[in-house]
């Protein structure tokens, strides 16, 4: 299978040419490199051009006329891709030698989504390795745990962006591969994710993501509750379940989880007291379908069971004010 890696720039020149050499480090080396720079105002631009003249035949290289911002970016420049395969990167991250061979190669297993592990470089902590499993369907419905940079995938999975063209593109591609059960996480560390206060793919960050207090979950429920009967309600959140519900609903089927998975994202963007606990009920009733919760003893189960109750609550009131899209 031939490989098109997307390259989404901006402001990049402290870390481009580190990420450049990674690349032409690989074991597999890529078909060809897509560089879509997006109104850089330091020298960015300057070092792609050095790159394309060195190596004209891999580099193809655009600089957008306005500013997308990092996930249009990547949505825009995955339509110049040409190749089978896909591989979304960071211009600011690091990849080691087999990132794309033992990606492709897990692809042609069989799948159509393909993520490997990663160290974390966090400007003020230092390095965490990071290790992911392919997440189930119940965990991309609120989230996505797997960032762009990690995965490889099949082009045909860029129909996602027709479906629901406001979802970001790492999200969208997972929820996808997820509903279809078509992806797979790889036994190998394929890169050194940089968080730094100039990275513009996410929030910057030097510390994990919120936990679920078993204190607050019921305060958030109950909070939720009354600003829903309030008639409070959020334009982002409408949007990002409506298109968690267009992806989910094209692979709807047989298959009781993506029904259930389907349901919640629907029930979520109505955003009354009803369809929230509809919604509560469904996703713990989705909980209880992996094999992980049936090995759970009884008191776990309970506790699993009231946490996932809770959490589409405690979602809602934590993003409603957020600009997920």
């Amino acid at each position: 299978m031939t490989v098109s890696v997307v390259l989404a720039t901006y402001n990049g020149e402290k870390f481009l040419r580190e990420q450049f050499d990674s690349l032409f480090g690989q074991t597999l080396m890529p078909d060809e490199i897509i560089v879509a720079d997006d109104r850089s105002t330091d020298a960015t631009w300057d070092i792609i051009m050095e790159y394309k003249t060195r190596f004209p035949n891999l580099f193809v290289v655009y600089q957008n006329e306005k500013r997308l911002g990092p996930h249009a970016n990547f949505k825009n420049a995955f339509k110049y891709a040409k190749c089978d395969l896909i591989a979304p990167c960071d211009q600011d991250d690091i990849w080691f030698p087999e990132k794309l061979e033992r990606s492709v190669k897990a692809i042609d297993d069989g799948y159509e989504f393909a993520l490997c592990q990663e160290v974390i470089q966090y400007e003020l902590s230092g390095r965490k390795e990071i290790w992911h499993s392919m997440p189930a369907l119940k965990y991309c419905i609120f989230g996505c745990p797997v960032a762009g940079h990690l995965i490889v995938f099949k082009r045909e999975l860029l129909d996602v962006f027709d479906i629901a063209p406001e979802i970001t593109f790492d999200w969208g591609l997972l929820l996808m591969a997820a509903s279809r059960n078509s992806g797979v996480a790889i036994d190998y560390v394929g890169c050194i994710w940089r968080r730094h206060k100039s990275a513009v793919t996410s929030e910057y960050s030097d510390y994990g993501g919120k936990k679920l207090e078993h204190r607050g979950k019921w305060y958030k429920f109950f909070k939720t509750i009354k600003m829903l009967s309030r008639g409070e309600k959020s334009k982002v959140i409408a949007k990002r379940m409506k298109s968690n519900a267009a992806i989910i609903g094209v692979c709807q089927g047989k298959d009781k989880e993506v029904r259930l998975a389907y349901k919640v994202a629907s029930l979520m963007s109505n955003q009354t007291v009803f369809s929230l606990v509809k919604a509560s009920f469904d996703y713990m009733f989705l909980n209880r379908i992996h094999e992980d919760y049936r090995q759970l003893s009884l008191k776990a189960k309970i506790g699993n069971s009231l946490y996932a109750f809770c959490y589409p609550a405690v979602w809602w009131y934590d993003y409603h004010n957020h600009d997920a899209l």
